[in-house]
């Protein structure tokens, strides 16, 4: 965002004020004072004292409201094809009297409302910036702007692409065309560093598919994704959600037969005695298929 305060000769003293309150308060402003003799310059020197400009702040009195350089710049920022009007007013007189193209427009009585309007106006428009460069970065690489795009960016590991969705405005929660998160795609093709990206960004960790009511940790379960499994865990993820099938991340992972996940989840707290829809828990999976490591690894049954 570039803010220009303009003013006439006889608002530079104030200008000059708001300015520097403006900055202090961390946000940049350019000072242009229009003196008598600006009316001829150039038309093209006229442009330049613009440009660049997304703001306009201007200085506004009793006398201002018919003022050449007032006029000039409501039509420099009307005059921007395509964008709606970013100009603003400001003035701590109370006989301040404004055009009539200026009617809508912001209107500040100190210092301390346009600092806090430009603060968030600078926010918001680093976020549009961001979101308009992300879509155009995807669109010059030939990656359409859609989710279904995302997703396949997600299972193939393409983090930067990833990146690029999300600051596009795609939603970190966003699933496939068959309801599988991203988060979920991402523990499936074992995309540890997109899946991270994506809890980074907002995922909710214990999303659950449609497909077979997997969430992410049940799928790096059943992948066998320890290092991922292990970050879900540490990030709080869900332990004794249950699929489709009932089945909880520590049955999966018995049924696997896999020692590592299984000591992952029941040191961090999984139920041992949760029963699928077939009636078996993951101490009865591990009794029936007489693993000795796995069942060495629950705790004892309580009485």
């Amino acid at each position: 965002m570039k803010l220009i305060v303009c003013a006439g000769p006889k608002g530079a003293e104030d200008a000059g004020r708001l300015r520097d309150a403006l900055e202090k308060s961390g946000t940049a402003a350019v000072l242009r004072i229009f003196d008598p003799d600006w009316q001829s310059l150039p038309r093209g020197r006229l442009l330049e004292l613009f440009e660049g400009a997304t703001h306009l702040l201007l200085m506004a009195d009793s006398e201002s409201a018919g003022a050449g350089w007032l006029a000039l710049a409501l039509g420099f920022d009307l005059g921007r094809t395509g964008q709606k009007s970013r100009a603003a007013f400001f003035s701590t007189a109370e006989n301040t009297r404004l055009p009539a193209s200026a009617t809508g427009l912001p209107f500040f009585h100190n210092a301390l409302e346009a600092a806090a309007y430009y603060s968030a106006e600078a926010a918001r428009w680093d976020g549009e910036n961001r979101i308009s460069g992300a879509r155009t970065a995807l669109l010059e690489r030939g990656y359409p702007l859609s989710t279904e795009s995302l997703a396949h960016c997600v299972s193939e590991g393409k983090e930067e692409l990833v990146g690029l969705y999300l600051d596009s405005g795609c939603a970190p929660d966003s699933r496939n065309e068959t309801g599988v998160p991203l988060l979920c795609l991402a523990a499936r093709s074992r995309q540890c560093h997109v899946a991270k990206l994506l809890l980074e960004r907002g995922a909710d960790i214990n999303l659950q598919s449609e497909d077979r009511g997997y969430s992410a940790l049940m799928d790096a379960v059943y992948v066998g994704a320890a290092d991922l499994a292990a970050t879900l865990v540490e990030d709080k993820a869900r332990l004794d959600l249950v699929s489709r099938d009932g089945q909880t991340a520590l049955i999966i992972a018995v049924g696997r037969g896999d020692l590592e996940c299984s000591r992952l989840l029941i040191e961090a707290g999984a139920d041992p005695e949760i029963k699928d829809k077939l009636g078996l828990s993951a101490r009865g999976y591990a009794s029936l298929f007489h693993n000795i490591e796995l069942l060495s690894l629950f705790p004892s049954p309580k009485a």
